[in-house]
C-alpha cells in the first residue's frame, strides 16, 4: 500500500483526534496483505491497523487489549464524522468520482478496517473490568454447558450438557468457588493472584478429605488459560483449557493437548451460556 499525499493528510488528521483525545497515534510500516490495497489502488486516502490493538494474528492466542478499545472506537466515531471533509480531499484526488460514489467508496473503506474494533467493543466494557483477584467474579453465578467431545487419538465423538452453578465469594486475597455440578456438589476452588507474576493459582479440595490438587490459570483480557503437564516414560505432554469471555454472559471453550507447546490438537470445544447471577 503505497503512501501517498491523501493517506498522508488523512493520517495527520487522525494523528490530531487521536491528540486530543489523550493518546498518541503513530505511523509505521509492515509486511503482509491487506483490503486496504484495493482501497489505496482506486486512489482512495486509506488508513490500515485502525482497528484494535493487540497481539497474535491470526493466531490460536489471538487476543486485543480492552482499554484500548474505548479510544480506538472513539477515533473511529471523530473521523466518521468529519466525512465531508474527507469526501471533499477525495473528489480532489479522483475527479471523475462523483460526490455520491465517493462517499460510498469512503464509507467502505472505512468500515472495511474499522468494523472489527468495533465488534470486539461489545466483548465487555473494557474500563469497568475488574482486576487481580476480582477478576474470578466474571465466573460466578450458574452456567449452562455444552461441551462436543471429539474423535482424537482413538476415541468416540460424544456431546454432554449440564448445568454449572459456581457459590462465589472473596475474603481478603482469597477468591472460593463452591462448584455444583447439576446440583451435586463437587469441588471447592479457591484461587490466589500473584500481582508481581501477573499469575493465578486454583487450589481443587475435594469433599470427604480427599487430596487437594493446585494449577495455574492465565488470565489476558478476555481470555482464560488454564494450563497443566504430564509426564510419563520421560515423555511429557501439555494441556490447557482455553475459555474465551465473548460477552459477560457468553464463553466459548476448547480443551487441547501438544507435545511441543507449537502444534495443539483440539480434543473438545464447547460453551457455556450464563443463565443466572450469584
Amino acid at each position: 500500500m503505497e503512501r501517498t499525499r491523501g493517506t498522508v493528510q488523512l493520517y495527520r488528521q487522525a494523528r490530531k483526534i487521536a491528540a486530543e483525545l489523550g493518546f498518541q497515534l503513530d505511523e509505521a510500516t509492515t509486511g503482509g496483505a491487506s483490503d486496504g490495497n484495493f482501497t489505496s489502488a482506486l486512489g482512495i486516502p486509506t488508513l490500515d491497523g485502525m482497528g484494535a490493538v493487540g497481539e497474535g494474528a491470526h493466531a490460536q492466542h489471538e487476543s486485543i487489549v480492552l482499554e484500548h478499545v474505548a479510544p480506538r472506537t472513539a477515533l473511529l466515531a471523530a473521523l466518521l464524522s468529519a466525512e465531508r471533509t474527507l469526501v471533499s480531499s477525495l473528489q480532489g484526488k479522483m475527479p471523475e468520482v462523483g460526490n455520491h460514489e465517493a462517499s460510498f467508496l469512503l464509507r467502505w473503506a472505512f468500515w472495511l478496517h474499522f468494523l472489527p474494533a468495533i465488534r470486539m467493543a461489545r466483548i465487555q466494557e473494557s474500563r469497568s473490568q475488574p482486576k487481580g483477584i476480582d477478576a474470578i467474579a466474571a465466573y460466578s453465578g450458574t452456567w449452562k454447558v455444552e461441551i462436543d467431545h471429539l474423535a482424537i487419538d482413538g476415541g468416540k465423538a460424544s456431546h454432554e450438557s449440564s448445568t454449572l452453578h459456581n457459590a462465589c465469594w472473596k475474603n481478603g486475597g482469597y477468591f472460593a468457588c463452591h462448584q455444583y455440578v447439576n446440583g451435586e456438589s463437587k469441588i471447592l476452588l479457591v484461587f490466589t493472584f500473584n500481582a508481581k507474576e501477573n499469575v493465578y493459582t486454583s487450589y481443587q479440595i475435594p469433599e470427604g478429605g480427599g487430596e487437594a490438587g493446585s494449577g495455574k490459570l492465565a488470565i489476558e483480557g478476555n481470555v482464560w488459560t488454564f494450563p497443566w503437564q504430564v509426564t510419563e516414560a520421560g515423555k511429557t505432554t501439555y494441556y490447557r483449557v482455553v475459555n474465551v469471555f465473548v460477552a459477560a454472559d457468553h464463553i466459548e471453550f476448547r480443551q487441547e493437548h501438544s507435545i511441543d507447546q507449537v502444534h495443539w490438537t483440539v480434543t473438545a470445544k464447547g460453551v457455556e451460556t450464563k443463565t443466572a447471577s450469584e
